[in-house]
C-alpha cells in the first residue's frame, strides 16, 4: 500500500508531520485519490523529485481526458490513468523525470501538454488545462 511508503518516507526525513502540506501541492485529490496517506506520499514525492506543482496540474489533465475518453493506453504508453491510480501517477512522474514519451510532453506544464496532446490525438484537451492568461493555476 502506498499510504505506508509514506511512513518510510516520513522517518527518511526525520519529518513527522511530512512536507506536503501546501494546499497548492494536493494535486493528487485533482486524479482521484482520496487516502490522506497516499495524498501527502504522493505530495512528498514530488517536492523530493523537484517537480513543479503545475506538472501535477498537467498529470491531472491526462487523468480526465483519459476518463472522458480522450486520451488512450496508446498515448498514455499502456498506464490505466483511471481516477484513483496512484501508481500509474507514480510511473507518470518517472516517465517526466526521464523525458520519455507521455512524460516529455506532461513536463512542460498543462497549457503546453493540453496543446501538444490535442493536436495528437485531434482532440480538444484545452478546455481541462488549469490556466488563466496563460499562467498555471492550482486547485486544490
Amino acid at each position: 500500500m502506498i499510504a505506508k511508503s509514506y511512513r518510510s518516507l516520513q522517518r527518511d526525513s526525520g519529518n513527522s508531520h511530512g512536507r506536503g502540506g501546501k494546499l497548492r501541492r494536493l494535486w493528487p485529490g485533482n486524479i482521484g485519490v482520496s487516502d490522506g496517506g497516499t495524498i501527502l506520499y504522493l505530495t512528498d514525492l514530488l517536492d523530493r523529485l523537484g517537480i513543479d506543482a503545475r506538472v501535477g496540474q498537467a498529470i491531472a489533465l491526462a487523468y480526465e481526458a483519459y476518463n472522458k475518453g480522450l486520451l488512450t493506453k496508446k498515448e498514455t504508453e499502456g498506464l490505466d490513468l483511471k481516477w484513483g491510480n496512484a501508481e500509474a501517477a507514480i510511473e507518470l512522474l518517472k516517465k517526466i523525470i526521464n523525458k520519455e514519451g507521455i512524460g516529455a510532453i506532461l513536463e512542460k506544464g498543462p497549457k503546453e501538454a493540453a496543446r501538444i496532446l490535442s493536436e495528437m490525438t485531434g482532440n480538444d484537451l484545452k478546455p481541462f488545462s488549469t490556466d488563466m492568461k496563460g499562467l498555471s493555476c492550482y486547485i486544490a
